[in-house]
């Protein structure tokens, strides 16, 4: 299964992408990458794996801690056992009123 991209420029508060079906109980691997960072300094951003039964109602995953591209270098890959049918991510945006561009590509480990 194939998952596309996830792109967001110029982001300036929390946010979620949309959501992703199928895949429950399948490896997903992240690969973020922090393309940009502007603003004041203290700015961050954290990516957050969110599941859920329903499409509707989401919840932090518990196979997966928080990422943090300020302690990440570009490209890091972190791994997620997916527990739910739906999957999505939530970027958190804090300190410094911060302008980020940011990827994270997802693909499924055989």
């Amino acid at each position: 299964m194939t998952f596309e991209n996830i792109i967001e420029n110029n982001l300036t508060e929390s946010k979620v992408s949309k959501s992703f079906e199928g895949g429950a109980g399948s490896l997903i691997e992240l690969q973020i990458n922090n393309k940009a960072m502007t603003g004041n300094t203290g700015g961050s951003v954290q990516v957050i794996v969110q599941e859920s039964e329903d499409n509707e109602k989401f919840c932090d995953s518990i196979m997966t801690k928080v990422y943090s591209t300020g302690e990440l270098d570009n490209n890091d890959t972190v791994v997620f056992k997916k527990q739910k049918p739906y999957h999505r991510l939530h970027f958190v945006v804090a300190g410094g009123n911060p302008s980020i561009d940011i990827e994270v590509k997802q693909n499924e480990v055989n």
